[in-house]
């Protein structure tokens, strides 16, 4: 076209500017009366102080003094400046590029089929939309706050990847809106506040992938979460499940499937904080500690967890453990531990199976491993369990629980409580019972193997070994029970009234096993078995010990038994007084029964030494009494000296009854003897 400045005619300056088009449009208004421009046909509305359409590369800018006011479709932006260039028609673009530059803020609302969930974004320094490799790209500047459906996310700055559905229509089932987001990055101090997720972390990525229909997701139990959930990261407060999360960095991925969405997995780094429970906490929470954190299949009842820390705790429904490095599967119960650690679990019975008087952890310490199978812990290496009464050494303890360890905070379970303990590979144990005044017993015991049972009281284990206890005993027959006894209380009068007790040592040698039950209603017992060997008698000191074989003179009150099996109970009379404040296994005297080529020596009150020989013989200490049966072919026996290499005294009958202190005895059933160098054989009743 010829320059029009240089056409002179009419006719050609007329035909000159008919060819030209517009290339800019500017409408300028005032505060008062600014510029407003509406459209029926898009439901689309501005009003600004000035506003400049260029044709040419199809950019409009709206500006003014304080802010200017855009809509679209129930969309709205707020800010000073806002330019926007719309893609070339044959580029296959949803979207172009933005500036909403100046403090502002965007409401928009993600599809038709959530118009009931908008979200806005709120800004101090500028939104842009550009281009990146072909992707639209959202930054925002300026402390920006991010609110969804019950959701709200802070951080200093956040950037959006978008996808754009293709405008074949082939996305058109996948994708719930034409543009979506599919990579968020929010950096420092991030904050996040909604019913599912909340927490704080200095980097936040969330990556959301859009699947085909077919397979159901959104919740832990498989099936699927409400329709329409657009919450701020989805999938948990649908699924029940809420998660707090502090730490350095958090990646999470996400997916979405027929407009329903879910979390997949999650990644923490730094001194994190893992917390998930049902949403208004009416569960016992899953809490993780630790370094990294990583959980994969998060939305399915399979999730595994893998946890790394200085070391790493993870809580479930009362059980915490803890280790370097950490492996958990919430489908299978199960967790893998190959390094250090600690266990603890709420216990309501000490390890030698007394009830206590309020539940308490049970501590378990390993150096080689750890591997939990739904209700049974194995433990490798050093293992170490810990009460407040004393400690177990061995080298593999087996835990078996009340029920299977699930690792899920939504779903409400009973705490974990120990049902059963088994050691392997040598045990070593020492525990203490105590009352309101002071220490009462001291046990020790050592054996190859043992499984003790918490909730029937079974003992079972597996020698040689032995077992060794110095405490409290008293053999008055009806020692007066203590007063009451608050703790600031003076324990002077409570000590005073207890009965005059002496320390007694008790030490059973055995090279075949043990077998008993440890409940008290069931008649607390333990039997050590195969060539037994056994000394019971007063010391004067908790560190004192006697011999189980008699060394020289024999001691005053104190007997050694040797037999094939042996007994140990606490005496009949005793289990009739009533407990004593502040300690259920009561201060008494003990039972001994002892069988198979039971042999028995002792002091025979001040009438010299006895040695008692038997199938079978019962010792109440409760009142210096044995009761010798012998087997039917072999009567049982017993023999007594005033003085080594003096006069004996023998009587042997179907059955004894013999009382040490007094030195008395009386029998039944035929038997035959020799009192003072005199023999005689008599039937007794």
């Amino acid at each position: 076209v010829d320059d029009p400045a240089k056409v002179t005619s009419v006719a050609g300056r007329t035909r000159a500017v008919s060819k030209l088009h517009a290339g800019m449009v500017e409408a300028h208004g005032t505060e008062l009366s600014p510029v407003e421009l509406t459209s029926d046909t898009h439901d689309a509305a501005a009003k600004c102080g000035l506003m400049r359409i260029e044709l040419g590369p199809q950019r409009v800018s709206f500006s003014g003094q304080d802010e200017i006011v855009l809509t679209y479709q129930g969309n709205e932006i707020h800010a000073p400046l806002v330019r926007y260039t719309a893609p070339e028609k044959a580029s296959g673009q949803r979207v172009g590029t933005l500036l909403a530059a100046g403090n502002g803020w965007l409401k928009a609302i993600p599809g038709t089929g959530n118009a009931q969930h908008p979200f806005e974004v709120r800004w101090t320094d500028d939104m842009q939309m550009r281009r990146v490799e072909n992707r639209p790209v959202l930054s925002v500047r300026g402390r920006p706050r991010l609110t969804m459906a019950g959701g709200r996310l802070w951080a200093n700055e956040l950037e959006l990847v978008l996808r754009e559905r293709a405008l074949d229509g082939s996305e058109n089932d996948l994708l719930p809106a034409d543009v979506v987001p599919e990579r968020m990055i929010a950096t420092g101090d991030v904050d996040i506040q909604s019913a599912e997720l909340s927490g704080k972390v200095n980097q936040l990525t969330i990556d959301v992938r859009y699947l085909p229909s077919g397979l159901v997701l959104g919740s832990a139990s498989g099936a699927g979460s409400p329709a329409g959930n657009s919450s701020l990261l989805g999938g948990g407060a649908a699924a029940g499940r809420s998660y707090n999360i502090d730490g350095e960095t958090l990646a999470v991925e996400m997916v979405v499937r027929e407009g329903r969405t879910a979390i997949r997995s999650l990644d923490v780094r730094g001194d994190l904080l893992f917390r998930e429970e049902a949403v208004g906490g009416a569960t016992q929470p899953l809490i993780v500690r630790g370094k990294e954190l990583s959980i994969r299949k998060a939305d399915s009842p399979a999730a595994e967890i893998s946890l790394k820390g200085q070391p790493a705790a993870i809580t479930a429904q009362g059980m915490s453990i803890q280790a370097v490095e950490m492996l958990v599967n919430r489908g299978t119960s199960g967790a893998l531990i190959n390094s250090p650690g600690q266990l603890q679990i709420p216990m309501n019975r000490d390890l030698a199976g007394n009830p206590l008087a309020q539940a308490e952890p049970l501590e378990i310490t390993w150096q080689g491993g750890m591997n939990l199978e739904n209700d049974r812990v194995t433990f490798q290496g050093d293992v170490v369990a810990r009460t407040s009464a004393g400690q177990l050494n061995t080298n593999r303890l087996v835990a078996v629980l009340s029920q299977a360890i699930r690792f899920d905070g939504a779903t409400q379970r009973d705490q974990i409580q120990l049902a059963q303990i088994e050691c392997w590979e040598g045990i070593a144990a020492q525990f203490v019972q105590r009352d309101a005044v002071g220490t009462t017993g001291v046990h020790k015991m050592f054996l190859e193997s043992i499984s003790a049972n918490q909730l029937t009281g079974v003992v079972a284990g597996v020698g040689p070994g032995w077992l060794e206890s110095v405490h409290l005993s008293t053999s008055e027959p009806k020692p007066a029970p203590f007063a009451d006894v608050v703790p600031d209380a003076n324990f002077t009068p409570v000590a005073a009234a207890r009965p005059e007790q002496r320390l007694r040592f008790l030490r059973i040698e055995f090279n075949r096993g043990v077998e008993g039950n440890l409940l008290e209603q069931k008649g607390r017992r333990m039997a050590l078995l195969g060539n037994v060997h056994a000394v019971y008698g007063p010391v004067d000191a908790w560190e004192q010990k006697l011999p189980t074989i008699p060394q020289g003179s024999l001691g005053p009150d104190t007997i050694y038994i040797e037999s094939q099996r042996l007994q140990v109970a606490q005496s009949p009379n005793a289990r009739l007084q009533p407990p004593l404040p502040g300690n259920s296994s009561r201060l008494s005297a003990v039972e001994l029964i002892a069988e198979e080529n039971v042999v028995i020596e002792g002091l025979s009150g001040k009438q010299g030494t006895f040695v008692a020989r038997a199938h079978r013989a019962k010792f109440d200490q409760q009142k210096s009494k044995f009761v010798l049966e012998g087997d039917g072919v072999r009567p049982a026996v017993l023999s007594r000296e005033k003085y080594p290499g003096g006069p004996r005294d023998e009587q042997s009958f179907n059955s004894l009854e013999y009382y040490q202190g007094t030195d008395e005895w009386k029998a039944t059933g035929v038997g035959r003897g020799q009192i003072n160098g005199l023999n005689f054989s008599m039937p007794t009743k």
